[in-house]
């Protein structure tokens, strides 16, 4: 038996049962699961950050190879760059996301991603960088995500093409500019910020997760918060304000199940809320949005803290409205739909918030 208590989130989105469940929904593992995740309330946030690994990631999982060609890989790398031995003990499980990163370490994914250290001279509105810093670049030439460890610990799934270079001394800040597509687990270290730069936009956070994506059709760049917050400011006023050490910088702060869409030749935030926003208090479970005779008011405070997502409504109005449902297991908006239709009231997503229209229930 698998002991997925132990599982880190990586972990368990490279698991083929968990994989299944959660893209194909087959009967036998969708028996399983259920029965886990109600047996491990403690671990919904394992769960919840393992899935949404996978729903954000559009590629197969790159590690779909077996553990004899990872070793084969592994050793011919040893041999022909010096590197020192890492240990593999086959009579346990073999952590993937950490062989993984030993692999990447090793440079044993030469044939899907180029590495170069050299030294640049980076752009002169960039006042945090000394003129010969020295840089490390990415790139992802294969045709399948790969992950990366940084090395102040955070990890970054890079998308097929997309390039990521970042410098090797920052003491203050952990600077990284993307090309493409990239979902980050940022280590958080609340002295040092972690700020990427990307098709205009800078994204400034201290220890989240959060996916970058560029457009395919404009030059437009979308960030996309699963846990923690992040500020998002257009980078010319970012680099102006920085260099005039100003205290006021003009921007939009993130939180879970929010994403901010950025035209660079408009200088628009466009803020809304992700398609399937997902749950982030772990306190709250499926069974806990079963309701009898329960003030609306209440159901909708609970949503807020399910989902972290902020509720527009008039109190006053909806004081007198109650509802008897079952929510359990229905989608965010599936919720709202529902107890819209219960309280004959409507709603609209506006600037990443819900906002519900009533004329109250008396």
């Amino acid at each position: 038996m698998k002991r997925y208590r132990d599982y880190t989130p990586e972990e368990l989105a490279l698991d083929e049962s968990f994989q299944r469940w959660v893209k194909d929904h087959t009967d036998e593992d969708q028996r399983f699961w259920s029965a886990w995740v109600t047996q491990n309330p403690d671990r919904e946030v394992l769960v919840r950050e393992a899935r949404q690994l996978l729903l954000l990631l559009r590629e197969k999982p790159f590690l779909d190879l077996s553990e004899d060609v990872i070793r084969e890989d592994i050793q011919r790398t040893r041999e022909r760059i010096g590197a020192h031995e890492v240990p593999f003990r086959p009579s346990r499980r073999v952590l993937w996301g950490r062989v993984a990163a030993a692999w990447l370490l090793l440079g044993g994914l030469a044939s899907w991603l180029f590495w170069t250290t050299r030294e640049t001279t980076l752009p002169e509105n960039n006042t945090r960088a000394t003129a010969t810093e020295k840089e490390t670049r990415l790139v992802n030439s294969g045709s399948a995500a790969r992950q990366v460890l940084l090395p102040d610990g955070s990890r970054v799934t890079m998308s097929a093409g997309s390039e990521l270079s970042y410098a090797e001394n920052g003491l203050d800040e952990r600077v990284v500019r993307l090309s493409g597509e990239a979902y980050f687990e940022v280590k958080r270290q609340p002295t040092r910020p972690f700020m990427v730069y990307a098709n205009g936009l800078v994204t400034r956070v201290l220890g989240t997760s959060f996916r970058i994506s560029p457009s395919a059709s404009t030059p437009s760049v979308r960030v996309v918060v699963l846990t923690g917050k992040v500020s998002v400011f257009a980078q010319q006023d970012f680099e102006k304000n920085t260099q005039h050490q100003s205290t006021v910088m003009q921007g939009l702060i993130l939180t879970p199940n929010q994403q901010v869409d950025y035209s660079p030749s408009e200088g628009i935030f466009r803020r809304s809320l992700v398609k399937q926003p997902q749950k982030v208090t772990a306190s709250i479970r499926e069974e806990d949005f079963e309701f009898r005779s329960t003030p609306v008011v209440e159901i909708i405070g609970r949503l807020e803290q399910a989902y972290g997502v902020e509720f527009v409504y008039d109190e006053e109005l909806l004081r007198d409205c109650a509802l008897t449902a079952s929510l359990a297991d229905e989608p965010l908006y599936d919720k709202i739909k529902l107890i819209c239709q219960g309280i004959n009231a409507t709603y609209q997503e506006v600037d990443g918030r819900i906002v519900i229209s009533s004329k109250g229930c008396r």
